[in-house]
C-alpha cells in the first residue's frame, strides 16, 4: 500500500512536497522573507497568491482544469476588509462607521444595512434589499433583542411583508430549552429541548403547524437520545403522527445503535423497532482507515490516500470530489455535469455549475443572500445561520430542519445552503464541513470518517460525534470540533474591533 511522504526545504524555498502515490503529490512555494504561502499545485489544480506588505491577502488565482479564475482583496489602513471581487468578477463592497463596526455591504443590487443598539453596540437589526428589479423591491428584515446577560431572547423577521417573530428560552448555563416561531397568532414550530448531565441533547419536543420531518419522512413529535460514556448515540426514540397538531396517530420508532468492531466508537449497524416506515437494519462497512465505505443508503464511498472522499456511487450516478493543494473540496463530477467551488475567508463564495451559477452573500459572518444565474434569494436566518426562509420573486420558501440538521420544507430548497448555512450535497444531504475536510451525515448523526484531531486532541474522544452530542448549541464549521455559538456571536463581535497591528513587510 502506499505510503504518504512529506519533504521539507528548512529554507522555505519550496515547502512540503506530499507523495501519496504515484500521480497524487502538492507541491508548495513559500516567500523567503516570510514564509507566506505562493504557489501550491496538485492534480492540475494550481494556486497562486499575491500579499500587501501588511501581510493581508492581495489576489488568488486558481487554476482548474486549464483555466484561470481569480480574486481580489482590498483593506482600509486598518486591515478591515473593503471589497473582495469573486470568480465571476461581481464585487461586494464594505462600508463601515467611526467604530470599525460593518454598517454596510452591497452585492450588486443586493444591499445589507447592520444598525448597532446605542447602549451595548450589539446588532439590532440586519436589512437586506434586493433591487435588482427596479419596479418591484425584496426586503428581508431581522430584528434581535437581548436579554440583561447579552443572550439573544427573541429575533423578529419581516420577509418581504410577512412578519414572524422566534423566541428563545435559555437555563442557567445557557443551553437553549425552548425556541418558538410564531406567525401572528399561529405557531409554526414550538421546540423544547432537554439535556443529560453531559451537557448532551436528551429530549426533544414540538409542536405547531410546520414541525420538522426525519429522513424516513415521519413528521416529528418527540425525540428522545441515549448516550455512552463515549458520546456514542446507543437509543434514539421517535414519537410521529401524520402532519396533523394533535395528538392522534402518534406511533414510534426505537433505533438502536451498535458498535462491534475493534473502534469503540465506529457505528456498525442500527436497528428500528418500526419496520412499517424504516429499515429494520442498517449495516454499515468501513475501509481500514476508518471511514465509511458502505452507507446506510447503500452508497459506496471511496477515498483517495489522503484520506479525502473523492468518489460515491448511487443507483444513478457516479460523483466524483476534486481537492486544491490545500485541502478544500473544489469540484464535482457526475457525468458531464462538473461544478467548481471557490472560497472566501467567510466560507463558500461561489459555487459554478453547468446549469446554475451560485453566489453567497455574507456581511461579518452572516449569512444574507444567494445569487444564482437569473434571480436572487434573501434569506431570513436563525442565531445560527440555519436557512429558515428563502424570500425570492415567487414568495417564501420555508425550511426545518431535525435537531441534528435534516431538512424539510413545503417546497424543494430553493438554494444551496442549509443547515447552519452550509451546503448540502444534492445526493446525500451530507455537508462535506471544513470545505470539504470530511462529511456530516444528518440521517447517521456523525461523521463519515474519523477526526484526525481525535481522541488526544480537540477532537474528542469520539471521532466520530458531531459537537459531541448538543447539535442545538454548538456548531461545527471546521469538521474538527463544536463551538458553542454564543462563542460564535462573541467573534463575531470581535471581528468588528479593528486594531492596529504591525508586521513584518
Amino acid at each position: 500500500e502506499p505510503e504518504t511522504t512529506c519533504e521539507v526545504d528548512p529554507l522555505k524555498e519550496s515547502g512540503p512536497v506530499r507523495t501519496a502515490e504515484p500521480g497524487l503529490a502538492a507541491d508548495y512555494s513559500y516567500d523567503k522573507q516570510n514564509a507566506r504561502l505562493l504557489h501550491s499545485s496538485e492534480q492540475g489544480e494550481i494556486l497562486d497568491r499575491e500579499y500587501y506588505s501588511t501581510g493581508s491577502l492581495k489576489s488568488e488565482k486558481r487554476t482548474s482544469a486549464g483555466k484561470t479564475y481569480d480574486m481580489f482583496y482590498s483593506y482600509s489602513r486598518l486591515g478591515l476588509l473593503l471589497s473582495y471581487t469573486d470568480v465571476l468578477g461581481q464585487e461586494q463592497v464594505n462600508r463601515y462607521d467611526s467604530f470599525g463596526r460593518l454598517y454596510e455591504t452591497s452585492l450588486g443590487e443586493v444591499y445589507s444595512t447592520f444598525d448597532y443598539d446605542t447602549v451595548f453596540g450589539r446588532l439590532a437589526k440586519i436589512t437586506t434589499t434586493d433591487k435588482t428589479d427596479g419596479s418591484r423591491e425584496r426586503t428581508v428584515a431581522i430584528s434581535l433583542e437581548y436579554d440583561d446577560l447579552g443572550r439573544e431572547v427573541k429575533r423578529t423577521f419581516d420577509l418581504d411583508g410577512v412578519e414572524q417573530q422566534m423566541v428563545q428560552v435559555y437555563d442557567d448555563v445557557d443551553n437553549m430549552v425552548q425556541r418558538t416561531l410564531r406567525q401572528g397568532t399561529e405557531t409554526l414550530r414550538d421546540e423544547t429541548y432537554l439535556y443529560d448531565t453531559s451537557g448532551r441533547l436528551g429530549q426533544y419536543q414540538c409542536t405547531g403547524t410546520q414541525r420538522p420531518v426525519d429522513p424516513y419522512g415521519r413528521t416529528l413529535r418527540a425525540q428522545a437520545f441515549t448516550f455512552d460514556g463515549a458520546n456514542n448515540l446507543t437509543v434514539v426514540t421517535t414519537r410521529f403522527n401524520d402532519g396533523s397538531d394533535d395528538n392522534s396517530n402518534v406511533e414510534s420508532n426505537n433505533a438502536r445503535y451498535f458498535y462491534e468492531g475493534d473502534d469503540p466508537v465506529q457505528l456498525s449497524r442500527v436497528t428500528n423497532s418500526n419496520d412499517k416506515y424504516y429499515p429494520s437494519e442498517i449495516k454499515l462497512e468501513y475501509d481500514l482507515d476508518g471511514n465509511l465505505k458502505t452507507d446506510e443508503a447503500g452508497r459506496t464511498l471511496k477515498y483517495d490516500p489522503l484520506g479525502r472522499l473523492i468518489e460515491v456511487g448511487t443507483p444513478s450516478a457516479g460523483i466524483h470530489y476534486q481537492y486544491d493543494p490545500q485541502d478544500q473540496l473544489t469540484g464535482e463530477t457526475r457525468g458531464d455535469d462538473r461544478d467548481l467551488r471557490f472560497y472566501s475567508d467567510a466560507g463558500l463564495a461561489n459555487q459554478l455549475g453547468s446549469h446554475v451559477q451560485s453566489t453567497f452573500m455574507r456581511g461579518d459572518d452572516y449569512l444574507l443572500a444567494e445569487q444564482q444565474s437569473d434571480h436572487t434569494l434573501l434569506l431570513a436566518t436563525d442565531g445560527s445561520d440555519s436557512v429558515l426562509g428563502e424570500v425570492g420573486g415567487d414568495g417564501i420558501n420555508r425550511r426545518r430542519y431535525t435537531a441534528y440538521g435534516h431538512a424539510s420544507g413545503e417546497a424543494p430548497p430553493l438554494g444551496k445552503l442549509g443547515f447552519n448555512g452550509e451546503l448540502a450535497e444534492a445526493d446525500s444531504g451530507w455537508q462535506m464541513l471544513g470545505n470539504g475536510y470530511r462529511a456530516y451525515s444528518p440521517v447517521l448523526m456523525r461523521f463519515n470518517s474519523p477526526d484526525s484531531w481525535s481522541p488526544f486532541g480537540k477532537g474528542g474522544v469520539n471521532g466520530y460525534a458531531y459537537v459531541e452530542g448538543d447539535p442545538v448549541n454548538r456548531v461545527d464549521p471546521s469538521g474538527h470540533f463544536g463551538i458553542f455559538t454564543p462563542f460564535k456571536l462573541l467573534y463575531r463581535a470581535l471581528k468588528q474591533t479593528p486594531t492596529l497591528t504591525t508586521k513584518s513587510p
